[in-house]
C-alpha cells in the first residue's frame, strides 16, 4: 500500500554521523530534511570510537560541547595510551600521545578545545546526535524505515520509494536533494551504479562486544591493546575502560566458519588473554567486518550525492573513517543551503567532489599503510604474519581428526611461536629494536596535519598562486597556513572583548572577512550574500602570517586572502550568474 507524497528540502539516506550531523547542520541553516535509517535504533554495538580535533570543531556549531562529549568519553590519560601485549597483563611496548611535553604543547598551541581527540564509541555518540535530531523542528527522523529506489532523479528534485519497516507500507518522498548517507554496503551508491577504486577486501575479522569495569585487569589503562601471543592473537579496543569493550580477531573465511565464533568462544579468549577468570562476563553481540580500502570514483550522479562510509571505506588504522565523513557533511550542508536559497548557483556543488575525495584518497591510502605498518612490530619479534592464517588452514584440513590430537598437532606451531615472543622480555637488544619500531607507530594515532591540516586545491577558492607548506612528517606536524583552500588556524588573539580564539569570529551561516586594512568594506554585491566584516585593528595584534584582508568560508576554510578586495569575490565563489 502507498501512501501520499511527503516533500522536503532534503532526504538523508542513513542515521550515522555523517547523516546527522548534516540533518543537524542543515537545521542550523533552516533546511529541512527527512533522515530515514533502516534499523529500528541506535546500534548498540559499537563500531568507530574516536572523534579528531576537526571533528570536535565542527560538533561545536551544532551546539555539541566537549562536556556532552565526555559523558561517556574515556578518560584522557586513557585515551592517549595504546598498548602492545602478550597478554593484557604483560606489556612489551607503549606509545603514550601525551607522554612527550612538546606534543602536549603542539595540541595546546594550534587547537581551541582542550582535547585533542575523543575516545568515545560511535554508538554513544549517536545517541547524542540523535537527541539533537529528535528535538530539532528541522528535522524528520524515522527509524525503521528504509531506502528502497531512486524513483526520478531530474534537474530539479529527486523522488525515492521507501519502505516502513513496522506497516510494510511503501511511499515517495520528493526531495530537492538526496543524501547517501547509508553505509558501506549503500544501496544508493550501487542503485546509481558508482564504482569504487580500491581493493574490496583486504583482510576479515569478527568483533565481539563486552561491557565489563577491567581496569584492575590490565597491565595499564589504554584505549587498544594489541596481543601478540599466539592464543590469544587479536586486539581489545578500550572504548571506556570501565564500560563497553570490542575484542577483534582475524576471521579467514576460506578456512573457517561463522559459526564458529561463538560466545563460548570469545569468553574464553578474552579471559585467556586476561588471565583472569570472569565468572560474569556475558558477550553482548558478535559482528564480523571486511577491511576494504576504497574511494568512489565520483561523488554525485544528478541531485545525489555520497557521504561518509558510502563515498569511502577505510581499514580502521588511524581512526580516520568516521571523521572522514563528518568533515564531508560539513563541507556539503553550506553549500546546499546557499543553493536553496538562491544565494548561489547549482554549480557550487561541483566543489564537493572536487575538494573532498583528494581528502579521501590520501586519508585511504594512510589507514592501508597504517595496517601494514603496526605489522612491523610483530615481525620484529619473529612471528610469522601468515601464522594465524596457516594455523587456521591446519586446522581446516586436519577437521576429520579427533579433536584432541588436531589440538595437539596445532599446538605445536603455537609454542614456538611464544617461545620467540617471549625473548622480548629477556633480550635487551631485541627490546631496545621493538622499542624502536613501535615509536614508528606514532603516526597511526598522532594525526594532526592530516586532521586539521589538509588543504583544498581546487573548488571554492580563488587560488593566489601559492605553494602549500608541507611539513616533513604531514601527518603528526601541523603548519599553519593562510592559503586558500586551508582551514582557518586557531590562535588566541586579545580583543576590547577580551581573549578570544580565531575561531569564535566564525559563523557557519556567513562568510566572514577579516581584514585590518581601514577603507576594506565588507558589502557584498547583493545583500542576498550573508557577509560580515571583522575589523581586526582594534585587536592587540594580529596573528603572525595574516594577510591585509581574508576571506573564509562558513565551514572555517580560507576562500581568498590579499590586498584588494572585490565585493564580486563572493559572486565569483558561489558561482552566482
Amino acid at each position: 500500500m502507498k501512501s501520499h507524497l511527503n516533500h522536503t528540502d532534503i532526504l538523508i539516506s542513513g542515521a550515522g554521523p555523517s547523516g546527522l550531523v548534516g540533518a543537524l547542520l542543515l537545521a542550523r541553516l533552516g533546511i529541512r530534511s527527512i533522515v530515514i535509517e533502516r534499523k529500528a535504533k541506535t546500534d548498540e554495538h559499537p563500531k568507530a570510537h574516536e572523534l579528531n580535533a576537526r571533528s570536535v570543531e565542527i560538533l561545536r556549531e551544532i551546539g555539541i560541547s566537549e562536556a556532552d562529549l565526555n559523558l561517556e568519553a574515556s578518560p584522557l590519560e586513557d585515551g592517549s595510551r595504546i598498548l602492545f601485549c602478550r597478554t593484557m597483563k604483560e606489556e612489551f611496548g607503549r606509545i603514550d600521545l601525551l607522554e612527550d611535553p612538546g606534543r602536549r604543547a603542539k595540541y595546546e598551541e594550534h587547537l581551541q578545545q582542550a582535547l585533542p581527540y575523543f575516545n568515545l564509541s560511535q554508538s554513544e555518540f549517536e545517541k547524542i546526535l540523535v537527541h539533537r535530531a529528535v528535538a530539532s523542528e528541522w528535522v524528520d527522523l524515522r527509524f525503521g524505515h528504509t531506502w528502497d529506489a531512486l524513483v526520478s532523479n531530474t534537474t530539479d528534485r529527486t523522488v525515492s520509494r521507501i519502505v516502513d519497516g513496522t506497516t510494510g507500507d511503501t511511499y515517495e518522498v520528493e526531495s530537492s536533494y538526496l543524501l547517501g548517507c547509508d553505509g558501506a554496503g549503500s544501496p544508493i551508491r550501487k542503485a546509481l551504479g558508482i564504482d569504487l577504486d580500491g581493493p574490496a577486501e583486504l583482510s576479515s575479522f569478527v568483533n565481539a562486544f563486552f561491557k565489563y569495569n577491567l581496569r584492575e585487569h590490565v597491565a595499564a589503562p589504554a584505549k587498544l591493546y594489541w596481543i601478540a601471543h599466539p592464543e590469544y592473537a587479536g586486539s581489545f579496543i578500550a572504548h571506556h575502560i570501565e564500560k563497553r569493550w570490542v575484542y577483534v580477531v582475524p576471521f579467514y573465511r576460506k578456512w573457517e566458519s561463522l559459526a564458529s565464533f561463538t560466545p563460548e568462544f570469545f569468553k574464553e579468549r578474552i579471559q585467556g588473554a586476561l588471565g583472569v577468570e570472569l565468572p560474569d562476563l556475558e558477550i553482548e553481540s558478535i559482528s564480523p567486518w571486511r577491511m576494504t580500502a576504497q574511494v568512489v570514483r565520483k561523488y554525485a550522479e544528478g541531485r545525489v550525492y555520497l557521504l561518509g562510509d558510502a563515498a569511502h571505506r577505510f581499514p580502521p588504522t588511524g581512526g580516520l573513517g568516521m571523521n572522514t565523513g563528518i568533515a564531508d557533511a560539513h563541507n556539503i550542508a553550506w553549500k546546499i543551503a546557499s543553493v536553496l536559497k538562491g544565494k548561489a548557483d547549482s554549480t557550487l556543488l561541483e566543489s564537493y567532489e572536487m575538494e573532498r575525495r583528494p581528502v579521501a584518497v590520501k586519508n585511504c591510502a594512510e589507514s592501508r599503510e597504517n595496517s601494514e605498518n603496526i605489522m612491523e612490530v610483530f615481525s620484529l619479534l619473529g612471528l610469522d604474519l601468515d601464522g594465524m592464517e596457516k594455523l587456521a588452514q591446519a586446522k581446516y584440513r586436519l577437521r576429520f581428526l579427533p579433536v584432541k590430537l588436531r589440538d595437539a598437532l596445532t599446538s605445536v606451531p603455537k609454542w614456538i611461536a611464544d617461545r620467540k615472543l617471549r625473548r622480548v622480555f629477556t633480550d635487551v637488544r631485541l627490546r631496545a629494536k621493538v622499542d624502536a619500531t613501535v615509536s614508528r607507530q606514532i603516526g597511526h594515532f598522532d594525526r594532526l596535519g592530516l586532521d586539521i591540516g589538509y588543504t583544498y586545491e581546487a573548488g571554492a577558492i580563488i587560488d593566489d598562486g601559492s605553494s602549500v607548506d608541507i611539513a616533513d612528517d604531514e601527518v603528526s606536524d601541523y603548519i599553519p597556513s593562510t592559503r586558500p583552500g586551508a582551514r582557518l588556524p586557531h590562535c588566541w588573539v586579545d580583543t576590547t572583548e577580551g581573549r578570544k580564539s580565531v575561531h569564535d569570529f566564525l559563523a557557519y551561516d556567513r562568510f566572514i572577512l577579516f581584514t585590518h586594512v581601514s577603507g576594506i568594506s565588507a558589502e557584498p554585491v547583493s545583500s542576498e550574500i550573508p557577509l560580515h566584516c571583522v575589523d581586526t585593528s582594534s585587536w592587540s595584534a594580529v596573528p603572525e602570517g595574516w594577510p591585509n584582508a581574508m576571506l573564509v568560508r562558513p565551514d572555517g576554510h580560507i576562500a581568498w586572502r590579499g590586498d584588494a578586495w572585490d565585493p564580486r569575490f563572493i559572486e565569483q565563489l558561489t558561482h552566482r550568474k
